[in-house]
C-alpha cells in the first residue's frame, strides 16, 4: 500500500524511490557519501522525509548513518554475501517445501517454460532476461508458499544482491550451471520430492561455499 487508501505516496516513499534509483543506476556508489542537506535542496522537500528515506535504506543494509553529516553508501563485501546467501538458502528451502504440497501440473509446466527461457535468452547473450527467468523461478516458489513476510525478506535480501548497483554480467559456466540446477528443480517437484528440493536449494544453490569463485567473478569491480 502506497501511503493511503488512494495509493498516492508519501514524501518519504518518494524519497526512498528517488533514492533507490540512484543506487541501482549506480549515481550513488558504495563508499560514498550523502549530503543530507544538498538532498533537501536538490529534491526541494525538508530533512524529515529524507531522513525516514535513509533510515528505512539503513535498516536495508543499503547505507550506514553514523551522524547527520555523516552518511555512506554500504559495500557488499564476501560476508556479507555468504551471510545473505545463507538467509536467503534457508528461507527459500522452507519455502519450495510448503510451495509442493499447492504445486499443479500448471504451475510445474511454468516452470519448464521459465527454464526454457532462461537457456533460450543465454544462447542469445541477453543476460538481463536470463536473470528476470531465473528470479521468476524463485518467485513462484515465494508465492506458493504464502508466506509474505518471508517473500518480503527473501525480495529485500535479494535486491541487496543484484540490484545496488544493479549488475548484469556473464559469467558462463555460473549461468549454464543455475540452467541444470533450475532443471534438477523441476524434476524434483515433479517427483514432490521435498527433502531432494531443500537439499539442492539450500546446500548447493545457495551455497556460498560452492559457488564462490562464480560469485567473486561476478561481483568484480571490472564489471564489464
Amino acid at each position: 500500500m502506497n501511503g493511503n487508501l488512494l495509493g498516492y505516496k508519501t514524501l518519504k516513499e518518494c524519497v526512498y524511490d528517488y533514492l533507490s534509483k540512484e543506487l541501482e543506476s549506480g549515481n550513488l556508489k558504495p563508499g560514498e557519501t550523502i549530503d543530507e542537506k544538498e538532498l533537501c535542496e536538490r529534491l526541494n522537500v525538508s530533512r524529515t522525509p529524507i531522513r525516514e528515506a535513509l533510515i528505512q535504506l539503513e535498516t536495508e543494509g543499503f547505507v550506514k548513518i553514523l551522524t547527520r553529516r555523516h552518511i555512506y553508501v554500504n559495500e557488499l563485501n564476501l560476508d556479507d554475501i555468504a551471510n545473505i546467501y545463507q538467509v536467503i538458502g534457508a528461507l527459500e528451502a522452507a519455502a519450495a517445501e510448503r510451495a509442493l504440497e499447492r504445486m499443479t501440473d500448471k504451475h510445474i509446466a511454468e516452470l519448464e517454460k521459465l527454464c526454457e527461457k532462461m537457456k533460450k535468452a543465454l544462447e542469445k547473450g541477453d543476460f538481463s532476461k536470463h536473470m528476470d527467468y531465473n528470479l521468476k523461478t524463485h518467485e513462484l516458489f515465494l508465492k506458493l508458499n504464502d508466506n509474505e513476510l518471508l517473500a518480503k525478506i527473501v525480495i529485500l535480501l535479494k535486491k541487496r544482491l543484484y540490484d545496488f548497483p544493479e549488475i548484469i554480467k556473464e559469467v558462463p559456466e555460473w549461468d549454464n550451471m543455475l540452467i541444470k540446477q533450475h532443471t534438477e528443480m523441476v524434476e524434483l517437484c515433479k517427483k514432490g520430492d521435498k527433502k531432494g528440493l531443500n537439499n539442492l536449494l539450500k546446500d548447493i544453490h545457495w551455497s556460498f561455499e560452492k559457488n564462490r569463485s562464480y560469485i567473486i567473478s561476478y561481483y568484480s569491480k571490472n564489471n564489464n
